[in-house]
């Protein structure tokens, strides 16, 4: 670790910063509440309103606490004070009534602009944002950090084919596209946070749903005589019902629940506790081609996989409300086991029954494990001065495990220029493990201002990873300018860091090929390379406009640019330079000097108001290129140029619900391939030769949704129906092309999905 661990020069930052912020602390002698709502002297009397004065749900931010006396209100919601950052907020109900996002909050996501999704297959949902990659997410659900909230989804990513999140118990969701507020943790695409409901303070209430694909059961109510509450949630769902319409190898099957209780304290502390687990299983057959090494001749058989996810999170939130100062204290915990166990269907081909020594030939295991400790605390100078501060921190543990049962003795055929040439050969079992961990530290500041016309806020995050052996300092600046009769303008600027999340996997797939090194000795190696990484790092602004045009209708407009300068060089679209054998015969790092940039412009038009009749439409046009090792610039594989989304919701009579959407791309980028044989006719793809990376463009992704719901309440029984059918007119485009051993078969997405059901809360 020479010239990379912390020295004294080092820690002066964080020094410098911890003195400051305890200085200013014990300074302070005046508070403003960091919502927009107010206290009393005698408790916690919470009195806001949301957005245009409507009513909101039941949760602890209705009851207004004087002392022992409890009153409830009807539906009131607590607000957090705006940031200067820019945000996109959205309600559980806009996630459940919009057509085609299925009451999935990823989806829904997928519809706003420079968000490009469902570009790969098993009905995948992964988020790149602003030319950001699905790694460069982060979903913070009532303070729980999680990478993902998808069922199947990849261990660095956002995608998966359906979120575990029951958007029906989504208070809130704030979505930032760029520069976050620096108490979130720090992520170079977006950060997502969503708020979930707490139970009902004055009376018990169950829910019981079902759809064509499975079904829920939720039951929520106080406790300890009005100051507590809780909330129990649980859904199944079994896609084999919708097999006719599914073209996919195999049928997930999946199921999750929700717990949330909260306490309220006797003076002015507020307790809570969140709990969100999921599982899956994915088994899949699909045909497998192989070919002998001597002969080249091809042998056919049948790959059974079987996967299994289990993932999720528990945290403990503390709110501590004084006359002056605002206190929140997070711990959680989150885990993500996932695995795969691939066999063949027969082995009466002797073929196979030489090539593998044993059966399952391959099982994988990824398990990931994080406890978080963050606090955040809110001082306010005056009315119109505030100081958000606090620190982090986070312990995390990589376990990983492969057994690849593949073997081999005798002759492989060569083929050189002057023909074939048989070599003797041995490839023997791979069995490896890896165990990983490290600590992340730091503490964040921001100082925000405001008068009526202008609001600006600096602040900065500091961390420290502990597997990088390194620190970065991320500075973030907002300002912006309101004036009702002209609109509202604004512009951010900032640097963000991130761990690499993908490399712990990456070294350890790489020194699992090292059939001679021991586990603790490729640990070893694994570290000794991870202190030698950067964090990433990503330099971004935007500005922005926003104006109410009409009482119909609202403008919002964003430009943005980012720019990458730690990435791995790209040799091919399917390789990065990360590790190369120096003059020395040794595995080096390579420098991590590469670049990728994203530029684009944001447009969107919504309706300011949520009932009757309510619209939104909303497009990009947008770049994202990376520099190769050649030195020249090439589309990003994420690069659809553009994309456009529309949504329409009409209710009819107070009962019904109608609603349709569209969304599209302008297609993703692609290399094209072709077949190969070699001197003994073994076929295999490359590129076609001379042809630029990502000259051609695949299909246009678009899709129409429909969902059509009816809603009657008698005394205290309501009943909902729905059916919501996604693409509507069975567009297919093509999404890839994937070489199966013998040619190119095409990868495209679902057709047209119908989604039934309802619901009864009582």
């Amino acid at each position: 670790m020479p010239g990379r661990c912390i020295g004294v020069s080092s820690l002066m930052p964080l020094h410098f910063f911890l003195f400051l912020t305890i200085t200013v602390f014990l300074q302070s002698r005046t508070f403003a509440e960091n919502h927009t709502g107010t206290f009393s002297d005698s408790g916690s009397a919470i009195d806001t309103f949301s957005e245009g004065g409507q009513p909101q749900p039941d949760s602890v931010e209705n009851i207004h606490r004087l002392k022992r006396m409890v009153v409830t209100s009807s539906r009131i919601v607590r607000t957090q004070r705006p940031t200067a950052q820019p945000e996109q907020v959205f309600s559980s109900e806009e996630v459940n009534s919009t057509a085609g996002a299925g009451g999935d909050i990823c989806r829904y996501i997928a519809t706003l602009p420079s968000t490009v999704s469902s570009l790969g297959e098993n009905f995948d949902n992964a988020l790149y944002v602003r030319g950001g990659r699905p790694a460069e997410v982060i979903f913070v659900v009532d303070g729980i950090e999680l990478e993902n909230i998808n069922h199947f989804s990849q261990a660095n990513g956002s995608g998966g084919p359906v979120g575990f999140i029951n958007s029906d118990f989504v208070k809130k969701v704030d979505f930032f596209t760029g520069n976050a507020p620096v108490f979130y943790p720090s992520r170079l695409s977006s950060v997502i946070a969503i708020d979930l409901k707490s139970g009902s303070f004055t009376r018990r209430r169950n829910r019981l749903g079902c759809k064509l694909t499975g079904g829920m059961f939720s039951t929520d109510g106080p406790f300890l005589e009005g100051n507590g509450s809780y909330v129990l949630a649980g859904r199944y769902i079994d896609f084999s019902t919708l097999k006719r319409f599914i073209n996919d190898r195999g049928i997930p099957r999946l199921g999750d629940l929700y717990i949330k209780g909260m306490h309220l304290g006797e003076k002015r502390g507020d307790l809570s506790l969140s709990g969100i687990f999921s599982y899956n299983a994915f088994n899949l057959h699909y045909p497998v081609v192989e070919a002998e090494d001597v002969s080249a001749r091809l042998h056919e058989n049948t790959i059974e996989e079987s996967q299994r996810i289990v993932q999720g999170g528990c945290g403990i939130a503390y709110h501590l409300k004084r006359e002056k100062v605002s206190h929140r204290t997070d711990i959680s915990l989150s885990f993500r086991n996932g695995g795969s166990d691939d066999s063949l269907y027969s082995f009466s081909d002797t073929f196979f029954i030489s090539r593998y020594a044993d059966n399952p030939v391959r099982k994988d295991r990824d398990s990931r494990f994080r406890a978080v400790l963050t606090t955040k605390s809110d001082i306010a100078f005056g009315n119109a001065r505030f100081l958000t501060f606090g620190m982090r921190g986070n312990y995390q543990q990589y376990r990983f495990y492969t057994n690849d049962n593949r073997c081999y003795q005798g002759l492989y055929t060569f083929c050189s220029d002057s023909g074939p040439i048989a070599l003797e050969r041995i490839e023997l079992p791979r069995r490896r493990s890896m165990y990983l961990d490290g600590l992340e530290a730091g503490g964040h500041a921001e100082l925000t201002a405001e008068t009526d016309l202008l609001k600006r806020s600096i602040g900065v995050r500091f961390d420290y990873y502990q597997l990088l052996c390194d620190v970065a300092l991320s500075p973030r600046l907002a300002i912006t300018l309101r004036k009702e009769s002209i609109g509202s303008f604004s512009a951010t600027c900032g640097i963000g860091h991130q761990f690499p999340t993908d490399m712990p996997s990456l070294f350890f797939y790489f020194f699992s090929w090292f059939t001679e090194m021991s586990d603790d000795s490729a640990a070893v190696r694994a570290r000794s390379f991870l202190e030698l990484l950067k964090p990433l790092r990503c330099y971004q602004t935007s500005a922005g406009f926003e104006r109410r045009i009409a009482s119909w209708m609202e403008l919002k407009t964003d430009a943005y640019v980012k720019w990458y300068d730690r990435e791995y060089h790209f040799v091919s679209p399917k390789m990065q330079e990360v590790l190369y054998v120096n003059n020395e015969g040794e595995w080096t790092l390579h420098p991590q000097n590469s670049q990728r940039r994203a530029f684009g412009v944001e447009l969107a038009l919504n309706s300011p108001k949520r009932n009757g009749i309510n619209y939104s439409i909303g497009g990009s046009i947008f770049d994202v290129k990376n520099r190769y090792s050649d030195g020249k610039w090439y589309d990003d594989w994420t690069n659809v140029r553009y994309t456009a989304s529309f949504s329409l919701g009409i209710r009819l009579f107070y009962s019904h619900f109608l609603s349709i959407g569209a969304q599209g791309h302008g297609g993703r980028p692609f290399c094209p391939e072709v077949i190969v044989e070699d001197c003994i006719g073994r076929k295999s793809s490359i590129y076609e030769p001379g042809s630029r990376y990502y000259s051609q463009r695949l299909d246009r992704l678009f899709s129409t949704h429909l969902r059509y719901g009816f809603e009657k309440t008698f005394r205290r029984l309501s009943a909902e129906l729905f059916v919501e059918v996604l693409n509507l007119f069975n567009n297919q485009p093509i999404l890839e092309y994937r070489f199966n051993g013998e040619g190119f078969e095409e990868i495209k997405p679902f057709g047209i999905l119908p989604i039934i059901g309802g619901k009864i809360v009582w």
